[in-house]
């Protein structure tokens, strides 16, 4: 008894896969030399790591600066601690930018959420996040026009000499 003949199709198929599989092996074998290759290039520095680890103590934890618009959480828009949680994002829409999440601190995300303040954070008072993007701090220069800041500030643009977008720069002007 002999096995029946494949159907082109079936045989079609069959060399597909057949490909896929060797493409499949010879990006493994790729990647595999690549990360062999990345070992030996950074052996030295896990060595001297491993013998000096007092060196690389001073590295620490890298901290972000909590980039959040305070003013859209105008209830308590005094409780931000200036650094950003690691993971804890705020997703806030802009003009130009689209939907952005930008990094904050547990009192912005948890204000922002409307959640109670967490008793073993406690509200830093007025103490201003430094950030890259919209420094305007809008609660305090333009209160009567809440909403328009857009997230991201826009080049050359400044309130109080500070970074700020085209939509907190307008609210601050004469009329």
């Amino acid at each position: 008894m002999t096995s029946p003949t494949p159907t082109p199709a079936v045989a079609a198929a069959a060399e597909r896969l057949s490909a896929f599989g060797e493409a499949v092996r010879t990006a493994a074998q790729q990647i595999t030399q690549q990360i062999t290759a990345m070992h030996t290039a950074m052996k030295p520095l896990i060595d001297y790591y491993e013998q000096h680890p007092e060196l690389f103590q001073q590295l620490g934890p890298a901290r972000e600066a909590c980039h959040c618009l305070c003013a859209r959480h105008p209830a308590r828009r005094d409780v931000c601690s200036g650094d950003a949680e690691p993971g804890l994002t705020i997703a806030f829409a802009s003009h130009r930018l689209g939907v952005t999440n930008v990094r904050v601190c547990q009192n912005c995300y948890d204000a922002h959420l409307d959640r109670p303040a967490r008793p073993s954070r406690p509200e830093i008072g007025t103490l201003e996040a430094v950030t890259a993007t919209c420094t305007c701090h809008c609660w305090k220069n333009h209160p009567d026009q809440k909403g328009v800041c857009e997230a991201a500030s826009q080049s050359g643009t400044t309130v109080d000499g500070k970074p700020a977008c085209g939509g907190c720069w307008r609210a601050t002007r004469p009329a």
